[in-house]
Parts: C-alpha cells; sequence; structure tokens
C-alpha cells in the first residue's frame, strides 16, 4: 500500500467558516481591540478587527449563523451592516 501523506482525520474532516463583517459605530482603536477581545472569547472562533476598513475578519472550526454574529457585535455595542 503506497502512503501519500500523513494527515490527521480530525484536520481533514474539520470545516473552517471563513466570514467578513462590516461593523459601525467603531471610532477608535479601543473600540477595534475591545471588539476584537470580546470575539475571540468564543471557543473555536478567531477575530481579527481592523478599525480603518471597519472590518472583523472571523475564522471558526464551526459553522455560526449571521444571526448569532450580528448579536455577539451588537453585545459588544457596535452593528454588524453587512456579513459575507
Amino acid at each position: 500500500m503506497k502512503t501519500v501523506g500523513l494527515c490527521r482525520p480530525s484536520i481533514i474532516n474539520r470545516m473552517v467558516m471563513k466570514k467578513t463583517v462590516m461593523v459601525e459605530g467603531m471610532k477608535c482603536e479601543h473600540c477595534a481591540a475591545k471588539l476584537e477581545s470580546m470575539l475571540n472569547t468564543v471557543e473555536g472562533l478567531t477575530a481579527k478587527v481592523d478599525l480603518a476598513s471597519k472590518t472583523a475578519l472571523l475564522e471558526s472550526e464551526h459553522e455560526i449563523s449571521d444571526d448569532d454574529i450580528r448579536g455577539m457585535i451588537d453585545f459588544a455595542g457596535f452593528k454588524a451592516a453587512d456579513i459575507h
């Protein structure tokens, strides 16, 4: 039997969600840091928030609905204007 490569099955089968969120209400670096910190407390979610482009780039090991994303951003005091 020929071996093509070594991969752990958990990595092969993992579905990764990637979304970009346009965020309204961020006015300073503190706002962006607050949102990024809050989003990164969600298990399996990695967030990078950029004040200049007013975006949050989200990657997750699990699918997260747009409604849940909006809820998290609203809870932090901002508004998710568009998610794609």
